[in-house]
């Protein structure tokens, strides 16, 4: 289980900022979403997509468990006076709206039986999962499988007998980094295999002086679209 420390959300929150992929994320999501929509973004974590989707769709409520990390998109709610992203400090899994959702959103969190049970209770129209494409962590030095993949939340769609639609894309979300010293944190915190030395080598120059240094992350990303009156026929 994931937990917000505040070295974690700084890395967090200057990797949203300093690039477009919550923008391109909210895009891929675009064609499954209505201008009407109430829309929930279960487990928010900073709530960046929640951001993004919001000209888009008529609410969003962005569902987060810990409130140190909802603080970040309060913040941010603030301060560009966005009025329709309203912020729930809940368990996604005990969430229960007044009413159900027109469309959730699975953004790399939860396996994908606790996701559509979860979303039976709580939405009426469109469930999107998105999900890595790819078998290993990428900021570890030894190789470390993943959860929540692709693959395995396609066998279990298949296994469950639901249809669904399929879209596979990559976005580039990689690390700007202050300094050296800020790279090797940042690796000692997400490296799963505690293999050896961080693997500087991977640096490339930042975009600019306050971010010298950056690390890429070139992500392979699989959204799965799952309707709920589909699934209760199956």
């Amino acid at each position: 289980m994931f937990h917000w420390t505040d070295e974690g959300i700084r890395f967090m929150a200057d990797a949203a900022n300093e690039t477009d992929f919550h923008r391109r994320l909210a895009a891929e999501l675009l064609p499954y979403l209505t201008p009407e929509d109430a829309v929930c973004d279960a487990g928010c974590g900073l709530g960046h997509l929640s951001l993004a989707l919001s000209p888009y769709v008529r609410t969003v409520t962005a569902v987060e468990r810990e409130q140190r990390a909802l603080a970040v998109l309060e913040r941010e709610l603030a301060l560009r006076h966005i009025e329709n992203v309203h912020p729930c400090c809940e368990d996604v899994f005990t969430h229960r709206p007044e009413k159900p959702y027109d469309a959730m959103v699975f953004c790399l969190f939860g396996d994908v039986e606790e996701a559509l049970t979860v979303a039976r209770q709580q939405c009426q129209g469109t469930v999107l999962l998105i999900r890595r494409d790819y078998a290993y962590h990428r900021f570890s030095t030894g190789r470390v499988p993943v959860g929540f993949t692709a693959a395995d939340s396609e066998d279990t769609l298949r296994h469950l007998g639901l249809s669904y639609r399929m879209e596979r894309f990559s976005l580039e979300f990689g690390q700007p980094l202050r300094s050296l010293e800020d790279a090797r944190r940042f690796f000692r915190l997400y490296d799963r295999s505690g293999a050896g030395e961080p693997p500087l080598h991977r640096l490339v120059p930042g975009p600019g002086p306050e971010f010298p240094y950056y690390l890429p992350n070139r992500k392979e990303l699989c959204l799965l679209a799952v309707e709920i009156p589909a699934m209760e026929e199956a």
